[in-house]
């Protein structure tokens, strides 16, 4: 193993533990390990905020030497971003090299403006995610738990009953959730409460095992 993957793999090692100043003080004297990645991975940089290690993102951000148009929607460079696109068009649609879109990777890290900016060039909201997740922005902002998100992309006329793997729709997730006002807001542009999953599950039976009552409550009101 190269010295730069013993490093990497360190590095890996360190964000499964989430010891936030160790990981710090690892990068500050290995910071080239944020521009390192697997094969069609995340850098390191994008890790960190997969991660969701937001006491380390802003050192990272300040550590690495330059970030590409995925590394800058995950960390809200909203001007990076723009950058990128207004450089290179044909990266609004691009999917990183993990097989989410921009506008996905927006909706996940749930970057509010990102999204919204990307919308306004022409993102394609139903873009699905180049791997087998299947992920399109609307699962993502869902699985954010970003009601204002869900509502953007849905004003914006993004597909309310799209499935993503294992027939996963938004609707199944935000009850899974427990989060009623996102069900009222999908159900409201549209979604079928009764979809089921490749399991055969439902909202309501999502709802239910999770003992979410609330959205229990709601669901059986529509029939």
């Amino acid at each position: 193993m190269s010295d730069s993957a013993e490093q990497f793999a360190q590095f890996k090692t360190l964000l499964q533990e989430r010891d936030e100043q160790k990981i710090i003080e690892f990068l500050s004297a290995n910071a080239t390990v944020l521009a390192l990645k697997d094969e069609n991975g995340p850098s390191g940089l994008m890790l960190i905020a997969y991660h969701r290690l937001a006491g380390v993102m802003p050192s990272a951000q300040q550590l690495a030497p330059s970030m590409d148009l995925y590394e800058s929607i995950a960390y809200g460079q909203l001007q990076g971003v723009k950058e990128a696109i207004t450089k290179q068009s044909d990266l609004l649609n691009q999917a990183a090299p993990d097989g989410f879109s921009p506008l996905c990777l927006a909706a996940y890290f749930a970057q509010f403006e990102v999204a919204k900016w990307l919308i306004e060039q022409g993102a394609d909201l139903n873009q699905a995610a180049a791997n087998p997740s299947k992920v399109a922005a609307i699962h993502a902002a869902v699985a954010a738990n970003h009601l204002e998100l869900v509502k953007l992309l849905l004003d914006e006329g993004a597909a309310v009953n799209l499935a993503q793997t294992q027939g996963i729709t938004p609707l199944h997730s935000a009850a899974h959730r427990g989060n009623l006002d996102m069900v009222k807001a999908l159900v409201g542009a549209g979604a079928n409460v009764h979809t089921k999953m490749d399991s055969g599950e439902t909202a309501l039976s999502f709802a239910e095992k999770d003992n979410h009552q609330e959205v229990v409550d709601y669901l059986n009101q529509l029939g």
